[in-house]
């Protein structure tokens, strides 16, 4: 997952763990700003914050629960 300037220039790339999380979620929907905080040059390494945009009623009811308390087994 690459990271850009507003004006379209390249300078790195989000780490591939977080990468790997935040390229799952926007693929169902959710949407993200990033803002960057430093770059080292010599390591090669960005740090950025990511917030997570307001997710629309559809988005969030579209998401399994993994708890269903009204259906019980006992």
């Amino acid at each position: 997952m690459k990271v850009y300037t507003k004006d379209g220039r390249e300078i790195g790339f989000v780490a591939k763990y977080w990468a790997s999380i935040l390229a799952y979620k926007m693929d169902v929907g959710f949407s993200y700003t990033l803002s960057l905080d430093k770059v080292e040059v010599e390591k090669k390494v960005i740090y950025i914050q990511v917030k997570t945009m307001p997710a629309s009623v559809e988005l969030l009811n579209g998401i399994p629960l993994f708890n269903n308390r009204n259906n019980n087994t006992t």
